[in-house]
């Protein structure tokens, strides 16, 4: 049982000194969200996240200037 109570500990430690501390909850779903589909455009990805189309452009805007993603023209 120690070393499962160890190895949970070590790794909730990698995992908080790996993810990034500026992205929230929500952030990380639409992360999920466009790497689970092909190719998916805004108006889909805020049906599937259930959140505005405003908001959706936002993030997405966000993590274009990061360079998390890479927006594509169709």
């Amino acid at each position: 049982m120690q070393e499962f109570i160890y190895a949970n500990e070590k790794y909730t430690n990698i995992l908080k000194e790996k993810l990034n501390n500026d992205l929230n909850l929500t952030d990380y779903n639409y992360i999920y969200c466009i790497g689970s589909t092909d190719k998916i455009n805004i108006t889909q990805l805020s049906k599937k996240i259930k959140n505005s189309k405003g908001y959706t452009s936002k993030v997405i805007k966000k993590f274009t200037k990061r360079k998390e993603i890479k927006k594509i023209s169709m």
